[in-house]
């Protein structure tokens, strides 16, 4: 079961603005650092991070071993959230953990040492898939309370959540995965064989009957226009695509048909919007993620598409903005904010 971790970095202290800054919100080049990196470990890097630049962040010990401890329960696929405060106290980060491995050389290189124990961040958690959230603090209170009389507002410490914690909020992000380990070409042929199971089978009919429902209120004629890139297409090319993640919604949210979904073709629009390479702002106008690859046919696509455009949805439907917000604050791949600026 994927776990979520809560990681302050906040500029109340300025060493954790600058590590932040140094390591998270911009790479490290790894052969920068051959004399702290050993061979093993850097083997096991350079698997992960072909491009040779990796993100990371550090714990230290802990005067009473409490950091360490939830350290060594980290495992590769661990969602973390950076917690960088501000007047809006918001945890403003989301990564995946790739690798954990002890290592105070690099630890020692990186960043200053702990000023509460002048004791090196050696405990190291290496990242992917780093990408902008606004999420307020007191917006995940109801999913990492410990206590109905829960007063706290802001991330003090290192905290991991646990696995019913963890699954509740990755659910209301709309993120869903499968952690069952991926079949070989025995376990494969295995399950064509034996067919879907039952449970597959039911939700599969419930997931087809709510999209024919959308697609039948959304497309009621052959033809439609995107409401992303505003090109007409054929019906069959066009997709009743959720706004808010439909794992994220709640059954109130689900049934709020008119406002929770939109029009978007598979010619790019549904997939880029999906994945949070594409997102509407608080006016309606189309935002072309960042972390788009600048020398790809998505970006290219884009540009050509979607630059300077207002998605007619959010003009013609004020009551889907709330949904443009959520998906705006949580799946848009945005900049990362620096602590303090």
């Amino acid at each position: 079961m994927t776990l979520v971790a809560l990681q302050p970095a906040t500029p109340n202290e300025a060493h954790t603005a600058a590590h932040y800054r140094k390591t998270v919100v911009n790479p490290i080049k790894l052969d920068n650092y051959p004399d702290q990196i050993p061979a093993d470990q850097m083997s096991v890097l350079r698997d992960l991070y072909p491009s040779g630049t990796a993100r990371l962040w550090g714990l230290s010990h802990g005067k009473r071993s409490t950091k360490f401890e939830l350290w060594q329960q980290l495992t590769p696929g661990t969602k973390v959230l950076f917690y960088t405060g501000g007047p809006d106290k918001t945890f403003t980060a989301l990564a995946t953990i790739t690798y954990t491995v002890e290592n105070e050389a690099l630890g020692r290189a990186l960043w200053s040492l702990d000023p509460d124990d002048d004791t090196p961040f050696k405990y190291l958690y290496f990242l992917d898939d780093v990408r902008a959230v606004a999420l307020p603090y007191t917006e995940l209170i109801p999913f990492i309370r410990t206590k109905l009389e829960w007063k706290l507002d802001h991330q003090r410490s290192f905290g991991l959540l646990s696995t019913k914690q963890s699954t509740a909020l990755l659910n209301y992000l709309g993120i869903v995965e499968d952690s069952s380990p991926v079949p070989d070409s025995d376990a494969y042929a295995v399950s064509v064989h034996s067919g879907i199971e039952n449970t597959d089978r039911a939700y599969t009919a419930i997931y087809r009957q709510e999209q024919r429902f959308l697609r039948a209120l959304l497309l009621p004629n052959n033809t439609a226009c995107c409401d992303l890139c505003g090109r007409e297409f054929d019906s069959r090319y066009l997709r009743a695509a959720h706004i808010k993640k439909r794992a994220a919604c709640s059954e109130t949210e689900r049934l709020d048909a008119n406002n929770i979904v939109m029009i978007a073709c598979v010619f790019g629009c549904d997939g880029l919007f999906e994945t949070g390479h594409i997102g509407v702002n608080p006016h309606g106008h189309i935002l072309l993620s960042p972390a788009l690859r600048p020398d790809g046919p998505e970006h290219d696509y884009v540009q050509t598409m979607l630059k300077g455009r207002r998605c007619t949805k959010w003009t013609t439907a004020p009551a889907s903005r709330s949904y443009f917000d959520w998906h705006l604050r949580i799946t848009y791949r945005g900049k990362l904010t620096v602590p303090g600026n």
